[in-house]
């Protein structure tokens, strides 16, 4: 490149940096230390995806150290096991998630579900009683339970005792002696 065109580059740089000043700048260092581990074993791939927002940047890794890449963008940086560093930039919103970890830093693989989805019942089982069919969740709601039946041990009534839902809604928690 030519010499005028270097100091184009870095007059376009500096107006940049001066209207990104009251933004966040995110260096290396903070990049490395918010790593999150993108793969399992014991010297796992990390990476960390940064969105930036008009007013944001973030240091370039590459050759071109001492530059930023300003936003609004998506910036992608994954840390090699190798110590290769790896940077790319998306369009904002376009990149891809961050890996998912759990609350003690181990990584969860794709696909992987922790717990149950929000707003999917845990039990599916129905039984009948009056030729009516309802979930152990819906019998709770029925007027001729016994108010000492919770659902927990109507339950268990059910599914482990095998009792018949007649029983185990009316009948009274029994009360063990010492």
């Amino acid at each position: 490149m030519s010499e005028n065109g270097d100091n184009l580059a870095d007059i376009a740089d500096d107006v940049l940096e001066s209207a990104y000043a009251n933004g966040t700048h995110y260096d290396a260092r903070w990049l490395r230390d918010h790593a999150v581990k993108a793969s399992s074993g014991q010297n796992p791939l990390k990476m960390i995806v940064v969105d930036l927002i008009l007013g944001d940047s973030i240091e370039r890794l590459d050759s071109s150290k001492d530059r930023r890449i300003y936003g609004p963008a998506s910036v992608l940086v994954e840390y090699w096991p190798d110590g290769g560093i790896n940077q790319r930039t998306y369009q904002l919103g376009k990149g891809p998630e961050m890996p998912r970890t759990t609350y003690d830093g181990r990584y969860i693989k794709p696909g992987v579900q922790l717990g149950r989805k929000p707003g999917t019942p845990t039990d599916t089982d129905t039984f009948e009683w009056d030729d009516v069919s309802h979930t152990v969740r819906e019998w709770m709601d029925d007027t001729r339970r016994h108010p000492s039946v919770t659902e927990v041990l109507l339950r268990r009534r059910l599914k482990v005792n095998g009792w018949t839902v007649e029983r185990a809604l009316t009948e009274p928690k029994r009360h063990r002696s010492a």
